[in-house]
């Protein structure tokens, strides 16, 4: 049966994405010494963990992320996101496609 919610992950996984994408902005905040908050807002963060972004042009499209903010953060979000998906043994193309309205 499928979900009717909004995400592309089980529901239960989705907090545990959000830590790891959380934790990869506030190191890239560290190294550009400013406030992780300044760079991504938290719940531009939760939308990744539910949408699952993986280019620049799909992470530019979610609100609160310029195409040049995409371009300096994505490769580090994606790499969050893989790992994550690895550690739970769960690959982009076993997952459903998200569907925004």
């Amino acid at each position: 049966a499928t979900s009717r919610s909004a995400s592309r992950l089980p529901q239960e996984l989705v907090p545990k994405l959000l830590q790891a994408l959380t934790a990869a902005r506030d190191e890239i905040a560290a190294r550009k010494g400013c406030k992780p908050a300044d760079l991504v807002l938290h719940s531009v963060l939760c939308r990744i963990a539910h949408t699952l972004p993986m280019k620049i042009s799909d992470l530019a499209s979610i609100p609160g992320v310029s195409p040049e903010k995409a371009k300096d953060i994505g490769p580090k979000l994606f790499q969050a996101v893989y790992k994550f998906l690895k550690a739970n043994n769960l690959s982009l193309s076993s997952l459903p496609p998200f569907h925004a309205s």
